[in-house]
C-alpha cells in the first residue's frame, strides 16, 4: 500500500505555529510558491516545485476554520492507476492566551483529502489529524495524533507526532526558524522517524515574506533537501 513516508515520489500543519498574540477576527490568507513541498522532512512533490494557497476565517473569541490546499504527486508517482494530484486541508480549532499572556495555545483538528481515482485494493489515503500545541515567547511544542489510518498505512491507527519549534525575530522584519520532531507510525516501527530543520525568513510591509530553509531526516533513502518559499500573505 502507498505511504506518504514511503511512496516518496512550510503541511499546512508543520507550518502551523502556536500564536501567542491575541486573537483576530476576520478572513485571511495567502499564496504560496515553493521550489518543493515536504512534509516533516519528505517531499510530497517529488523534488519539484508547488504552488499552494489558504483561506482562514478567525474569530475574536479565538476560534478559527480555514482550508490549505497544494499540488503534489507521491500518490501518483507510488501507482500509475492513481489519478490524485492534490492535497485540500480543511481545519478548524481555537487559539488563545493564558491569563499570563506569554504563553499561548492552540488545539483542533485536521482532515487531509486526496480526491481522485484509486484502484481496488488501494488503502484510502485521507487522514483526520488532531493537535494541541503551546507556544512561550519564541519556542512552541505540538502534538498529534491521528485516529484513522496515517495516509493510507495499513493497520496505522493511534499513530502521531511530536515537534518543537523555534521563531526567533533577531532583527525587525529577519527570523531564525528551528523545528525538530519525531513521527511515530503505530504497528510500523520502520517507518517512525526523526526530522528536522534550520531556516531563515525575511517579512516584508507589503505582505509578502521569503523563507529559505535545510531540512532532513534519520530515514534510509530520504536526502536532506533544501527549500525556498515565497509567500504573500493578505
Amino acid at each position: 500500500m502507498p505511504y506518504r513516508i514511503t511512496a516518496m515520489p512550510l503541511s499546512l500543519l508543520s507550518a502551523m505555529l502556536v500564536v501567542a498574540n491575541a486573537a483576530a477576527e476576520g478572513l485571511s490568507g495567502s499564496v504560496a510558491l515553493t521550489n518543493n513541498y515536504l512534509f516533516r522532512g519528505v517531499t510530497q512533490t517529488d523534488k519539484k516545485p508547488a504552488i499552494q494557497g489558504s483561506l482562514e476565517y478567525g474569530s475574536e473569541s479565538g476560534f478559527y476554520a480555514g482550508i490549505w490546499g497544494s499540488n503534489i504527486r507521491w500518490l501518483s508517482d507510488s501507482d500509475p492507476d492513481v489519478s490524485n494530484r492534490v492535497e485540500i486541508n480543511g481545519y478548524l480549532g481555537h487559539r488563545g492566551q493564558f491569563r499570563a499572556g506569554d504563553i499561548g495555545y492552540d488545539i483542533g483538528a485536521a482532515y487531509f483529502w486526496y480526491p481522485g481515482h484509486y484502484p481496488s485494493g488501494f488503502n484510502n489515503p485521507d487522514t483526520i489529524e488532531l493537535y494541541a500545541g503551546i507556544g512561550y515567547k519564541i519556542l512552541s511544542a505540538k502534538y498529534y495524533y491521528s485516529p484513522t489510518d496515517f495516509y493510507g498505512l495499513d493497520d496505522s491507527k493511534g499513530s502521531s507526532a511530536l515537534e518543537a519549534g523555534l521563531n526567533w525575530e533577531f532583527q525587525p522584519s529577519w527570523a531564525l526558524l528551528a523545528q525538530a520532531g519525531r513521527q511515530w507510525a503505530r504497528h510500523h516501527s520502520n517507518e517512525s522517524y526523526a526530522y528536522w530543520k534550520l531556516g531563515g525568513a525575511r517579512h516584508f510591509e507589503n505582505g509578502f515574506s521569503v523563507e529559505a530553509a535545510y531540512h532532513d531526516t534519520d530515514l534510509d533513502g530520504i536526502e536532506s533537501a533544501v527549500t525556498l518559499t515565497i509567500t504573500k500573505s493578505f
